[in-house]
């Protein structure tokens, strides 16, 4: 799901402000009496997912991740993380994309499958699935033997009311949109109750990635009005089957989790979890060094600092979901319909160059729709970029050239003259706006830069009802990312082309090719995920080549973690916490 609402607002410390769609800090003690060591603890389960394709494995089943360590840990200790704000809530459906909120549920709650560190789904409540021949039903396969943090068993029961319910909700993630709009019902199989059957209204393979949704205690909730969800009480003691149960919350303090030590898959290291808010990263980054944060998100070029200074430092960095790019419309008579337009704007700018000076180091260049940690992420689309030579050339073989001395080369008389609209209240788009005229200028492109409020006059630009409609050349935009699947079908395919008929569309560009369009349908409509990968490689490489955006970066996230926490730790994913019940402390 792409959310395109007024503004994004991220934590305070980050260099970005993107969206188109206080306190000190409170340490706990970061370590606690230590039990004795445990017995070595068996391989988390693998699972065989099988669909009408014949049997397929994920690549990234659930395996131990410590296998380069000695086989007992220490049992014990305070896992202190730094929450640059309060969660807005702690029951998941209600967080919508609130990163504080988000960290918490991943560790309070399971879905029937999880995201691993490469945003591939996992088993989770579910140990296997299987697909139908013709992909509209997928069976889920329940762990027996699961409880909720209050004793209750897990049964599918819990399911059955979970995506029923959700697919009641307002779609205000990417999961609640998809599950509403293709899940048509979901019901128990067999008489033990630990199968559960999803029928889809097509074939929908991103759907195992929206599973990842929480799923909550029907024991709860059952019978509660959904009018009455966002005053539970469950919203501020809830209760899942995660690896952490709830322990207690100090509002704009602290929220402390307990180690569920009847988790499925065994007994986590860390005793507790104390996510301690700290809005100010200066703050956070010395807690980090004295050693009573062990885990935070910083700057990235703070968290690169502290691990270059040494001392047992580790962590790196992750992009966010979302990005900004420079979207064309590639209508005819519109300039840029031409895709050599589109390549020569590519190949006059210094991309890496322009997202440092502008963000900073706070922004990550991106070349592709797909995020960087993604296992369906092409290293190598076409980047094109750096090259004013070959930008001229493309400009003079579409008929554009400079017959006047003027800088701007010209077509049947007219100059390639274009208004670069961005909206007013992003100043990070606007330096960024400003930063590409001279070298588009340089190469016979004149951009001039027309700030403007994105509620009014900048939607109205992308409306096919205004007269006249669609009416921009170049405009600077933003997409906050509620998923993590690779799908991009409803930014390009050419049946999501907005319209007066459709105004609400997404492929507001007007974007059609027929491979993507083929390949699209064909990526989300398999369940092999080896079979994905190689379209969604194609697919990036088809969008590279044909931009219809000219992407620029991804907020980047710093993530620094002190020598004590030990673990096989993604830094450069996402979803970092994806093992956490197997790291440790020292």
């Amino acid at each position: 799901m792409f959310i395109f609402p007024s503004r994004r607002t991220k934590c305070a410390h980050h260099l970005l402000s993107l969206l188109l769609l206080p306190a000190l800090l409170f340490v706990a003690s970061a370590c606690e009496g230590d039990t004795p060591t445990p017995a070595p603890r068996p391989p988390l389960p693998q699972s065989t997912v099988t669909s009408g394709l014949g049997p397929t494995k994920p690549p990234n089943t659930l395996v131990p991740q410590d296998t380069s360590v000695p086989p007992l840990h220490p049992q014990g200790g305070t896992l202190t993380v730094r929450l640059s704000s309060d969660p807005v809530t702690l029951n998941p459906w209600l967080a919508g994309d609130d990163p504080s909120a988000k960290k918490i549920a991943g560790l309070l709650f399971s879905g029937l499958t999880r995201l691993d560190n490469r945003l591939q789904p996992q088993p989770d409540l579910a140990e296997s699935w299987d697909v139908s021949e013709d992909g509209l039903s997928l069976t889920f396969h329940l762990r027996k033997g699961v409880t909720w943090h209050d004793n209750a068993p897990f049964t599918a029961d819990d399911v059955i009311w979970s995506y029923r319910t959700l697919a009641l909700l307002p779609p205000d993630t990417a999961a609640l949109a998809h599950i509403r709009d293709t899940v048509e019902s979901v019901e128990a199989v067999d008489p033990a109750a630990y199968t559960v059957r999803f029928k889809l209204k097509r074939r929908y393979s991103p759907i195992l990635s929206d599973l990842a949704m929480p799923v909550l205690p029907s024991h709860i909730f059952s019978g509660t009005e959904l009018t009455k969800f966002p005053t539970n009480s469950f919203n501020q003691a809830p209760i899942g089957t995660g690896p952490f149960a709830f322990e207690k919350q100090e509002a704009g303090q602290s929220v402390v989790l307990r180690e569920n030590s009847a988790y499925y898959a065994g007994r986590p290291f860390i005793a507790r979890v104390a996510f301690l808010v700290a809005p100010s990263a200066e703050v956070a980054e010395k807690a980090v060094q004295d050693g009573s944060l062990l885990l935070a998100e910083t700057p990235p070029n703070d968290a690169e600092r502290l691990v270059k200074e040494g001392g047992g430092m580790q962590g790196g960095a992750y992009d966010e979901y979302g990005y900004d790019f420079v979207a064309f419309n590639l209508r005819p008579p519109h300039p840029f319909s031409d895709t050599r337009l589109r390549q020569a704007w590519a190949l006059a700018l210094d991309k890496p160059g322009l997202a440092f000076a502008v963000t900073g180091g706070g922004g990550d260049p991106v070349w592709s729709t797909v995020n960087k940690a993604s296992w369906a992420y092409n290293p190598n689309v076409p980047r094109l970029g750096g090259d004013s030579e070959a930008a001229k050339k493309l400009l003079a073989a579409a008929g554009w050239v400079d017959t006047n001395g003027d800088g701007i080369v010209e077509k049947d008389k007219k100059p390639l003259e274009v208004a670069l609209y961005v909206r007013t209240d992003n100043p990070v788009r606007r330096k960024a706006a400003e930063a590409m005229v001279e070298p588009l200028r340089r190469v016979g492109i004149g951009a001039h830069v027309e700030p403007a409020d994105f509620a009014t006059a900048l939607q109205a630009r992308l409306s096919a009802t205004t007269n006249p409609p669609f009416n921009f050349d170049v405009m600077l935009l933003g997409w906050s990312r509620t998923s993590a699947d690779p799908d991009a079908f409803e930014l390009f395919h050419t049946s999501q082309t907005r319209t007066a008929a459709a105004p609400t569309l997404l492929n507001f560009t007007g974007f059609s090719t027929p491979e993507y369009d083929s390949l699209s349908v064909e990526a989300r409509s398999t369940y092999d995920f080896a079979r994905r990968e190689e379209i969604y490689a194609r697919l990036q490489e088809i969008i590279a080549d044909q931009l219809p955006y000219y992407f620029l970066w991804a907020e980047k996230f710093g993530v620094v973690a002190g020598p004590r926490l030990h673990g096989d730790i993604d830094f450069n994913s996402p979803e970092y916490f994806w093992n956490v019940a197997q790291w440790w402390i020292e």
